[in-house]
């Protein structure tokens, strides 16, 4: 099954042009303690037009297919345009608090990263604790891709039936003399074809180039998170404090990974609901006592 996931076509484009891609994460947390989620990802297409006159047309047939691909997920769909980028927007709502870092761990480090919530008292202690690292949000984008695949595993043998028209089989090979990646590509008429490259070489270049191109204003990633919560935060490291329950990161800045820290306090009215409760009681239970020791048990 081809796995677009919307990046896969571009991967090492991607890579190469930092600021051809947006990622943008919305975060809103209720009083009942269910969280809603927005997720957008985007490109900008006029970076891929004049490499590539099918550009926009490949785009949106895979963009079809991961709209497809979250549906079943349970997300909602919506295309975005903002004029600059084009992608889409993922929407889910209504989910349990402590069971959202289930639908964050496509992009954030779900081995650090919780949504935990502690009791302490009256009150509830809510810790939102994320980390967030844009290479490799862009990596598992893209991760259809069979030559990310090669290289993020480190496999020696790679073999993927491939969707291009005419190819049978692709094969990819570590050769244990020189290092180089040996690919053959078998096509429907027979036609075979061998290819060599220096892997490390191409992950130097690559590296290079998007380390000298994210550094050229315009040209620098855009992936940004905002966190609403029900209550003011009694901590955070935000980059900016939109109010006082409303925090703004900036996640493209040089030092990566990005640690997110938002926390919050609630009365537990559970537990307060449960202790008026038991203070009702007792006071009915005093009055009908006292009216018992007055022999006025009529008069209640």
């Amino acid at each position: 099954m081809k796995k677009f996931l919307l990046f896969s076509l571009v991967s090492i484009i991607a890579v190469f042009c930092t600021g051809c891609v947006k990622y943008s994460y919305n975060i809103e947390i209720n009083d009942k303690d269910k969280v809603s989620l927005s997720k957008t990802q985007a490109m900008n297409l006029s970076f891929f037009q004049n490499a590539d006159p099918n550009f926009n047309e490949k785009f949106y047939e895979g963009l079809a297919e991961s709209e497809a691909e979250y549906n079943k997920k349970g997300y909602e769909v919506h295309e975005y345009n903002d004029g600059t980028y084009t992608g889409m927007t993922l929407k889910k709502q209504n989910i349990d608090f402590e069971k959202a870092m289930d639908d964050l761990k496509e992009d954030f480090d779900n081995q650090t990263s919780v949504f935990s919530i502690q009791k302490t008292g009256l009150k509830k202690q809510y810790k939102i604790h994320l980390s967030y690292d844009l290479k490799q949000a862009m990596d598992k984008m893209s991760e259809g891709d069979s030559q990310s695949a090669l290289s993020d595993n480190n496999d020696s043998n790679y073999s993927t039936i491939d969707e291009e028209e005419g190819v049978v089989s692709r094969t990819k090979e570590t050769d244990p003399e020189t290092g180089e990646v040996v690919e053959t590509i078998e096509y429907e008429n027979g036609t075979v074809v061998t290819s060599r490259y220096n892997e490390n070489e191409r992950q130097q270049f690559s590296q290079a180039l998007g380390a000298g191109l994210g550094s050229v204003e315009g040209l620098k990633p855009i992936s940004e998170l905002t966190i609403k919560i029900p209550k003011k935060a009694t901590k955070h490291n935000a980059t900016k404090v939109i109010s006082d329950t409303e925090y703004y990161w900036d996640l493209a800045v040089e030092n990566q990974p990005v640690k997110i820290m938002l926390e919050y306090e609630k009365f537990d009215m559970g537990t307060l609901g449960m202790i008026i409760s038991v203070l009702v009681v007792l006071a009915i239970l005093g009055i009908v006592f006292n009216n018992a020791k007055n022999g006025d048990l009529n008069g209640f």
